[in-house]
């Protein structure tokens, strides 16, 4: 587990990030070879630090529509 104290908060990561960013990877050529998909967008939730540094707490893969790679744009009002 990473603790990482920031002024009175902290973020936790309940894994070294390198091995997650390794198996995610894995995940994603696993996938793209079954399914035939090029592209994954992920979310993260984190902080910019004035060592220059990110620093992540949370990591989720984002669901991409199959608009996304055709070139049509999708507006969605509110």
């Amino acid at each position: 587990m990473v603790a990482i104290e920031l002024s009175e908060q902290m973020i936790v990561f309940d894994r070294t990030l390198e091995s997650w960013l390794d198996s995610a990877q894995k995940a994603h050529q696993k996938a793209q070879k079954a399914d035939n998909f090029a592209y994954a967008a992920y979310f993260l939730i984190g902080s910019f630090c004035s060592d220059g540094d990110i620093h992540v707490a949370h990591a989720a893969r984002c669901p991409l529509p199959a608009t996304a790679t055709d070139g049509v744009r999708v507006f969605i009002h509110y």
